[in-house]
């Protein structure tokens, strides 16, 4: 029976980023990593890893500075244009000023 081969260069999982051991990454050791060293890392990770990556960092730099991040379980307002009939009379108003100039 033949198998199949992984053609994938071997460098690339061991950059793989595992969403959910991000906590238990060694701080100290990326404290120590240079700029210059991780760079390159993360341009070798697979896009979905990039985006989990982006997502760790997003929340880190939130809570670093406090600020509250959405929840799953809450509700959120969202404006909508639906029955939004002050801002379609002023639109309309400034569509008719437009047609009106020579």
């Amino acid at each position: 029976m033949l198998g199949t081969l992984d053609h994938r260069p071997h460098i690339v999982s061991q950059y793989s980023l595992d969403y959910d051991s991000v906590s238990t990454i060694n701080s100290w050791r990326l404290l120590r990593m240079s700029l210059t060293e991780l760079v390159p890392a993360v341009k070798m990770l697979p896009h979905a890893d990039k985006l989990r990556l982006m997502q760790f960092l997003i929340i880190d730099l939130a809570q670093e500075e406090g600020i509250p991040l959405l929840s799953a379980e809450a509700e959120y307002p969202i404006w909508t244009p639906l029955n939004a009939f002050d801002a379609a009379d002023t639109l309309l108003q400034m569509l008719q000023t437009h047609q009106a100039a020579p």
